[in-house]
């Protein structure tokens, strides 16, 4: 949008005069609400609520890109990599015969490369544009996204990096501590995040010629977020050349971003009151001289002790492990778990993230591969070899071990691991959610929905319509079968009848 948009606006008490785009309610209409189809009835807002003027505000956030970014690494992207060059393939794409796996990469690698080109378009379209502004909506909950698709400051790393504040702000030189914040967003960038404030400050000051003279590469190409560090750069520079012009103050537009320490989890242990676990997430008073904890290392290491210890147990005849699994776990004691291995699964556990969905989740950090020389033992006692056994290869590290190199088994046992060192460690955590489950089950059972109404005034009656899934196959000469979600058992009959 290139103008304001319109005020969402309570007309009397169940109605609401829709906002957000200038023609909304007119030419058409997008409730400040997102829809879902699942539920069984829509979230409301009562007529006092802060939420109206919470969209409204954040709408009225002009925007503009940064020309200075979007200029470099144009110019730059093949010294630093910003980008997929738009002529760029994937090299599977010159092999005659794909596996899934392989069409899998290729598609996410081409979904990639077309996301990033589609916000440099957007970002080249809007470059002479002084003011625009990317309005938001809610999901049933409560939570915001931004309705404009691509160029957003909740996309990837490229849209966030080209845009800028459209209206500037004074920054008094004589203002130490928003300096320092400044100082603190470009270590964060570069990938000191994890260090205390006082160390990210010191390292900017140490390094500050090489992020003045950022074109040499000596920091760009080790920064862990380039663009973003880009922009930190451009924003400094402007602050030592008010210093160096002894003038009073600078201007910026730099958009600063926070983020928690695993928020779900940092809920779940306020309700529980767990004060051991909410050191973990940062929750506790701390200072700018302490190193700021990190929950996924630390559940990485206890998943590592899980290992040793039930190894020792094994031992010792407290408990029996298979053969197998003796194995599994000899090779998963020696292997590094990454935090990176185990973070989305971690953070989507307090959503209530399925087992599937938590085995997937750490999937995705290797490349499954066919082993055409396992050997394997047939029911009739004969060897069979080229069968073909999966196995599992993590990305990230070129040259692992053989104890990096995982079976469906090893994962298996890595989720189990996962869910004993944080529920069994912490059993306020298993109570929590068992109450929960507890509550969800008997409110199916009744037919009833979870309501409860949030401190800004959105009330939320959560019941999801029953689902059944119909295989179906579309065409004749299909040969997969296709999963047809339905709702309800009138409306699956009606799909049946259809379909035969």
């Amino acid at each position: 949008m290139i103008v304001p948009g319109k005020l969402y606006k309570m007309k009397d008490k169940k109605s609401l005069e829709v906002g957000g785009y200038l023609l909304n309610g007119e030419e058409y209409t997008d409730e400040i609400i997102l829809s879902n189809w699942e539920l069984s009835s829509k979230s409301k807002l009562l007529k006092k609520n802060d939420i109206l003027s919470m969209v409204n505000k954040i709408n009225s956030v002009g925007f503009k890109i940064n020309g200075n970014v979007l200029d470099f690494i144009l110019l730059n992207n093949d010294k630093y990599s910003f980008f997929t060059n738009a002529n760029n393939i994937h090299p599977l794409s010159l092999k005659q015969k794909l596996t899934l796996v392989e069409k899998r990469q290729i598609e996410s690698f081409n979904s990639r490369k077309h996301l990033e080109l589609n916000i440099l378009g957007l970002a080249t379209i809007f470059r002479e544009v002084p003011c625009f502004y990317l309005p938001v909506r809610l999901d049933y909950r409560g939570r915001l996204y931004c309705v404009t698709e691509y160029l957003n400051y909740q996309g990837i790393e490229l849209a966030k990096g080209l845009l800028l504040f459209s209206v500037e702000e004074k920054i008094n030189l004589s203002d130490e501590l928003a300096i320092k914040y400044l100082k603190v967003f470009g270590a964060n960038c570069f990938g000191l995040g994890k260090k205390a404030f006082n160390e990210r400050i010191a390292w900017v000051d140490a390094n500050l010629e090489d992020i003045i003279k950022f074109d040499n590469g000596v920091l760009l190409n080790k920064a862990e977020n380039k663009i973003l560090f880009l922009s930190f750069c451009f924003e400094i520079i402007k602050y030592i050349q008010a210093l160096n012009n002894k003038d009073s103050f600078f201007v910026s537009n730099l958009p600063i971003q926070l983020d928690a320490s695993c928020n779900g989890f940092q809920h779940l242990t306020l309700l529980v009151d767990d004060l051991a676990l909410s050191k973990e997430l940062n929750l506790n008073e701390s200072n700018w001289n302490e190193n700021p904890k990190d929950f996924y290392n630390f559940i990485a290491l206890k998943v590592k002790n899980f290992f040793y210890t039930k190894l020792e147990e094994s031992q010792a005849g407290k408990i029996v492990l298979s053969s197998e699994d003796k194995e599994s776990y000899k090779k998963l004691a020696k292997l590094d778990i990454y935090r990176a291995l185990i973070k989305k699964a971690v953070m989507t556990i307090p959503y209530n993230a399925s087992t599937s969905s938590i085995f997937e989740y750490i999937k995705e950090n290797f490349d499954k591969q066919k082993n055409p020389n396992f050997t394997e033992i047939s029911n009739t006692g004969a060897q069979e070899r080229g069968n073909k056994k999966d196995f599992y290869i993590y990305k990230l590290k070129s040259d692992l071990p053989i104890a990096a190199i995982l079976t469906e088994l090893d994962f298996k046992n890595l989720r189990k691991a996962l869910k004993f060192v944080i529920f069994v460690d912490y059993p306020k955590l298993t109570d929590l959610a068992e109450y929960l489950k507890g509550i969800a089950k008997r409110s199916n059972t009744l037919k009833i929905p979870i309501p409860w109404i949030l401190p800004t005034g959105l009330v939320i009656n959560q019941q999801f319509y029953e689902q059944k899934t119909l295989k179906v196959k579309p065409f004749v000469y299909q040969k997969n079968l296709v999963n047809l979600t339905v709702l309800n058992k009138n409306q699956f009959n009606k799909n049946k009848q259809k379909l035969h």
